[in-house]
């Protein structure tokens, strides 16, 4: 985990999230919960134009507990050629069905070297997907010869 500051005697915060630390170990108690499907570089090659999963396979898909979270913020960044309709949204596993969380769609059109990623905001979590469960990414509106290239692929739960 990655150190951020103490907050007092016992008390800091770790990856935005309080914990309290005691000879045992560390605790969390609260704060945003992270999945990362990606971490360092990644270029989705001739990213399609129909809806696909995220990099063309199942196994960036991973597990998550929404069960106590009621709002999320998506959040894309990178760079390379992005066409101009290209969009990303997350689906859960509802009862066998990667379904499409409401909300979830992210335009990526923007995405350019040293411009900051893009997110949702925080956007409420429809109760169907408060579950523990498995979470994915997919894209659509690629044209079939761009390839973005992404740093940062990751949704919060809070």
């Amino acid at each position: 985990m990655a150190f951020y500051g103490r907050l007092g005697r016992g008390l800091l915060v770790r990856n935005r999230r309080v914990a309290v630390e005691d000879g045992g170990g560390t605790t969390i108690l609260a704060g945003p919960r992270e999945v990362t499907f990606i971490a360092g570089s990644v270029t989705w090659t001739n990213q399609p134009l129909a809806e696909t999963e995220f990099l063309g396979n199942q196994n960036r898909r991973k597990p998550y507990d929404g069960t106590d979270m009621t709002e999320f913020r998506f959040t894309a960044g990178g760079a390379g050629v992005v066409a101009a309709a290209s969009v990303l949204r997350l689906k859960a596993d509802v009862a066998g069905v990667m379904t499409t969380i409401t909300g979830s769609e992210l335009s990526i059109a923007t995405m350019a070297t040293g411009v900051p990623p893009v997110d949702t905001g925080w956007v409420a979590l429809p109760a169907q997907f408060r579950i523990d469960g498995t979470i994915g990414v997919w894209g659509e509106g690629g044209n079939g010869t761009a390839d973005p290239q992404f740093t940062i692929v990751e949704v919060e739960f809070r």
